[in-house]
């Protein structure tokens, strides 16, 4: 008989945690990793987290980490910012 090693495929979850909209992979990753996307609705954030990080470490992560997404949410536009179609279906946000 032979050892497979099964991987959990596309192990994401998208929801809202302190107001903030936040899409959760589960990736072979060592460390929580966060990166800031920006979408017509406002900032997204992205979270890369281990399989065996639970929803409160990602809370606690989050919490600490306020400040600096407040601060990147406003200069990549957050909800004040208009965005404008693009050509080819993508989008660009215009402050102002």
């Amino acid at each position: 008989m032979v050892n497979r090693i099964r991987y959990f495929v596309g192990m994401e979850k998208q929801l809202e945690i302190a107001g903030h909209r936040v899409l959760i992979r589960y990736k072979r990753v060592k460390h929580i990793n966060m990166r800031l996307q920006a979408t017509p609705q406002g900032g997204l954030v992205s979270i890369s987290a281990p399989r065996r990080v639970t929803m409160r470490e990602i809370a606690a992560f989050l919490a600490e980490k306020t400040a600096w997404i407040e601060k990147k949410h406003g200069a990549i536009g957050g909800p004040c910012a208009e965005s404008v179609k693009l050509p080819g279906g993508g989008f660009a946000s215009a402050m102002g």
